[in-house]
């Protein structure tokens, strides 16, 4: 456990992912309080006024991203990477969706399906990314 601690990348995608999922259960009690929207995915709408369910969801999110690195070590390094991207995208899209909701009255419609239609298409074009990015420093490296 101490090694990934010690890991500067790991902190960073630690930090910025609790902010987003911060930022995303504090809009979405805003939006859910207020009555300017509802929760459009249909497992956890039933959810969300219980306050217990904030803090479950907050601490859930940071212990997968823990487990992530745990599980992947430094042996998956390219998988640690794009599952810490896709995280920080797909959160980054719920909070957005959440901000047009409370400054539009509008939102991107993200029910379950298309929530997971999301996450698949952010996670094959991280994964492209970095295979890609992976594939030009090799490449640079091969040449020097």
């Amino acid at each position: 456990m101490g090694e990934i601690v010690s890991d500067r990348k790991f902190m960073l995608a630690y930090m910025i992912i609790a902010l987003l999922c911060t930022a995303d259960i504090l809009t979405t009690h805003y939006v859910i309080s207020n009555s300017i929207g509802y929760e459009s995915n249909e497992l956890l709408s039933g959810l969300v006024s219980n306050e217990l369910f904030y803090f479950v969801k907050y601490f859930a999110t940071l212990l997968i991203v823990v487990g992530i690195s745990y599980l992947c070590g430094g042996k998956y390094h390219r998988l640690k990477i794009v599952s810490y991207l896709s995280m920080i995208c797909f959160y980054t899209i719920v909070v957005l969706n959440n901000i047009l909701v409370i400054t539009m009255h509008s939102d991107l419609n993200l029910n379950l399906p298309r929530l997971f239609a999301v996450f698949l298409f952010i996670f094959t074009l991280a994964t492209l990314s970095t295979k890609i990015l992976g594939g030009c420093k090799a490449l640079e490296e091969s040449e020097s």
